[in-house]
């Protein structure tokens, strides 16, 4: 039963992250094109310069403090394998725009809803895979793709 009950959790949640984001498409339109963020320094990295929204009511949905809102900061994997910024040529309010409302919508709800130690899942068939649950990390997660 307590299994169950975690696992609509999960589903309640899983929709509260899609309102979430679909509400973000159009809520962060004016925020990115006034580029209103703050350079502040992360909070999992303290020694890494990131932006945070200035309305901070945003950050509690839409913050992002591993790599910041603006997108400007941000680090991401390439082909290679290597780390690299995040779109450096693009146009701040578009960078900013599709790092926090399509690259990482709603990103900061994985911090409130995170659950060390509930179930997760994972399946695999040939070079394919799907995951649902919260991960190692305690962060709820759904993705598949191939390996």
């Amino acid at each position: 039963m307590r299994v169950a009950l975690a696992w609509v959790r999960f589903a309640v949640i899983q929709v509260i992250s899609l309102i979430a984001t679909i509400v973000g498409w159009v809520l962060l339109i004016p925020f990115c094109c006034a580029r209103a963020w703050e350079v502040c320094a992360s909070t999992l990295e303290p020694t890494r310069t990131i932006d945070r929204w200035r309305w901070k009511p945003l950050n509690s949905v839409f913050g992002n403090p591993e790599d910041g809102v603006s997108g400007k900061g941000a680090l991401v994997w390439n082909e290679s394998g290597n780390r690299v910024a995040y779109m450096p040529e693009a146009w701040d309010p578009w960078r900013a725009y599709l790092w926090s409302a399509w690259r990482n919508s709603a990103d900061n709800l994985k911090y409130v809803f995170a659950w060390k130690g509930g179930p997760f899942r994972r399946w695999e068939r040939g070079n394919w895979y799907c995951q649902a649950g919260w991960n190692a990390s305690g962060f709820p997660v759904i993705s598949g793709g191939r390996k």
